[in-house]
């Protein structure tokens, strides 16, 4: 996390910042990431975002054409990866 705020700060001049993990935040990282305006994402957040979005290409599907065959494809290899990762739990890092 103090890496992150100082490419954040020093480096690009960001005001705020998103930072991504599959696993979870400790309250220090937490307390840090309130202090420099930083929106944490854990795994749970991300995997219910992955779901969401799977939902809305879903619905797009539902009206089908010809050309969204690839449209398809991608989605079934989003199903695939988001499947294995809910399966696999959250992981350390």
């Amino acid at each position: 996390m103090q890496k992150f705020i100082g490419m954040m700060i020093t480096e690009h001049r960001a005001a705020r910042g998103i930072y991504i993990t599959t696993s979870d935040f400790t309250e220090p990282a937490k307390r840090l990431a309130r202090e420099h305006n930083i929106k944490l994402w854990n795994g749970s957040k991300l995997a219910n975002l992955l779901i969401e979005q799977r939902k809305k290409m879903q619905e797009r599907t539902q009206m089908s054409r010809p050309s969204d065959h690839f449209r398809q494809n991608k989605m079934a290899e989003c199903d695939k990866s988001l499947n294995h990762f809910l399966e696999n739990g959250q992981r350390d890092g």
